[in-house]
This record gives C-alpha cells, structure tokens and sequence, in this order.
C-alpha cells in the first residue's frame, strides 16, 4: 500500500495466518509470521512477495529486522518454555529452515515474566520490548546489548505494549491501556517527554512510524471496523487520517521507504 492508502498489493495467498510483516532495511525483503506448518515460524520473501521460505522450524513469533540487516530479533519459548527474545543471524546462503539449537539462534533474555514485541533502536546498540510483570501489569523496558542490561522505560502499574523505535532514534511510541481503553503514547527514548497522541474511546493500537519520523500508522476500530489511521507524531488532531476501508481487520502496519 502506498502512503495515501491506495495501491493494495496480495503478497501471500495462504488459508493460514500470515502477519506480522516487517521490511528489512534495504527493503529487497520481508520477514512475517505464518503458521502454515501448525505453529507460528518465521519467513521470509523477496518485496514483490516471490522466494517465500521458511526461516525457523520452531514456535517463533514478533520479528523485527536489526538495523543493518544481519539479524533478526524475534521471540521463542522453544529453550526456557517462557517468551524470551533471541536473535536469528540472516545468511543469504542458507537455505534449509535452521532448528533451534542451530548456532545462528542467539539467546538473549532468560526471564520468569513473558517477553514479547522487540523492536531495535536505530543504532542498533538497545532493544526495547514488553514484558509482563502480571496480568495486569505490562511494562516496556529496553535492553543494552553491549551490557547485558536492562532498564525500565514506562511502568504505571497498566498494562503497556507495542513498543515502537523512531527512526531518528529519539522517542518510541507505545499503547497504554486503562481498564478497556487504549491509546498511542510516545516517550523520549531517556523516559521523559511521556505524550498522548490519540484520544478516543476506541481501540488505537499497533503503532509504526513513518522513514521521517514526522508520522505515526496505527490499527483503530473507531470507525466501527478495524482499519488503519495516520496522525502526526506530535498528536495534532487535525492531521488524523483513516487510510484503509475494507471490510477486513487490517493490522500490524509497517512503513516502508
């Protein structure tokens, strides 16, 4: 789809599920979750949707690709039997689906709480993801990959997800929900400069920023079906803008060049 909303392109065609599709850097690729094979695992395809393989033969879900393309950041239960985050390390020379204790899997969290949407920062030095303290309690915290460490970004005692990076690399936009309703928040990628930027009743959710980091694309049933809305990341009202309005539940955005 282009950024007016037009232009539609099919790029699989399975009576399975397939979601979750992120371009990867140089945009020659996209990665999605599918569970064709009865599990979720990941996949890859060229732009134009031809050379679909299989890249993981294990429960695999929420990928993101890192910033200079030679890995994938993604979420397993398959070692700890927990959501944690691992790495897949992408060869264009290999070609058979990779198990998990292939060495090209990388372990990165081993937590007792659930672990899920990792996004990489722009320089590729920290990840940020959701983790659930409780079934009421979902946190975003981001891991420093060259320390190990991790700290607390948005903890309100509610449940926030959907962490996304900008790609300057200044803020990360998230969904924070109170009781039954949800809204796009972004917060400065130092904790501070916390900012509402939808109001409504409705479901905002799966927030994805434009290249410029001047946009942010969400999913939204406010208009009674799930369609996709833009805003400009400062929250003007005036800027919103409903993008798709088919009648199918149009999810997980994500904004290529």
């Amino acid at each position: 789809m282009d950024r007016g909303g037009s232009s539609v392109t099919k790029l699989t065609n399975n009576v399975d599920s397939d979601n979750l599709a992120r371009w990867s850097p140089d945009h020659q690729q996209i990665v999605y979750v599918s569970d064709t094979n009865g599990q979720k695992n990941l996949y890859l395809m060229r732009a134009d949707g031809s050379e679909q393989r299989q890249l993981t033969t294990f429960d695999s879900d929420d990928p993101m690709w890192a910033p200079d393309g030679s890995q994938i950041v993604f979420v397993s239960n398959i070692r700890s039997g927990n959501a944690d985050i691992y790495t897949v390390d992408i060869d264009s020379t290999t070609t058979e689906p990779l198990t998990a204790n292939s060495p090209a899997i990388h372990q990165l969290t081993s937590n007792s709480y659930p672990e899920y949407r990792p996004v990489w920062s722009p320089d590729g030095t920290h990840i940020a993801f959701q983790i659930g303290k409780s079934s009421s309690q979902w946190d975003i915290e981001v891991l420093n990959l060259d320390t190990n460490t991790t700290t607390t970004l948005v903890s309100d005692g509610k449940i926030n997800y959907q962490p996304m990076w900008s790609p300057d690399g200044s803020h990360i936009a998230y969904v924070n929900q109170k009781q039954s309703n949800t809204e796009i928040y972004i917060i400065a990628a130092d904790g501070s400069e916390q900012q509402r930027i939808t109001e409504h009743n409705a479901l905002d959710d799966d927030p994805t920023w434009s290249p410029d980091s001047q946009w942010i694309i969400f999913h939204s049933n406010r208009s009674g079906n799930g369609d996709l809305w833009r805003i400009r990341s400062d929250g003007d009202p005036t800027t919103l803008q409903q993008l798709t309005t088919d009648p199918a539940n149009d999810l997980y955005p994500f904004w290529g060049q």
